[in-house]
């Protein structure tokens, strides 16, 4: 099984690759992970199993960015949360 962190960690890649382009990014910046709310894991993933992960910016403060994410394998959703980053 995909514990459930790992999913966490790959939602939290992909929102701080796209705050990357929401933001304008000086050289030498990053945008990170802040933390996780309202995260609900809804089935298991195994080996062999293909997750489709997506995520969209809700809201953009300054530095602090809030994406709701979602993943799925064979069409059934298997986890949501609320991401937030932050721009160090």
């Amino acid at each position: 099984l995909m514990p459930g962190v790992v999913m966490i960690e790959i939602a939290a890649q992909l929102c701080a690759w796209l705050g990357s382009f929401s933001l304008d990014m000086d050289d030498g910046q990053i945008f990170g992970f802040a933390g996780v709310d309202r995260a609900r894991f809804r089935g298991s993933v195994v080996p062999g199993d293909r997750m489709i992960m997506a995520s969209q910016l809700n809201r953009m403060r300054r530095n602090i960015g809030t994406f709701q994410t979602q993943a799925w394998v064979n069409g059934d959703k298997v986890f949501e949360g609320l991401i937030t980053g932050v721009k160090f």
